[in-house]
């Protein structure tokens, strides 16, 4: 079972860094941002 996960930020940047490194790992899912 995953940890699902919304990543929150307002530069955009973070965001997708942020994404990227979680989605290399098998136990997160992002499902949102915002």
């Amino acid at each position: 079972m995953s940890i699902r996960v919304l990543i929150a930020d307002d530069h955009k940047i973070m965001l997708a860094g942020l994404r990227s490194l979680l989605e290399k790992q098998t136990d997160f899912e992002v499902v949102a941002e915002a």
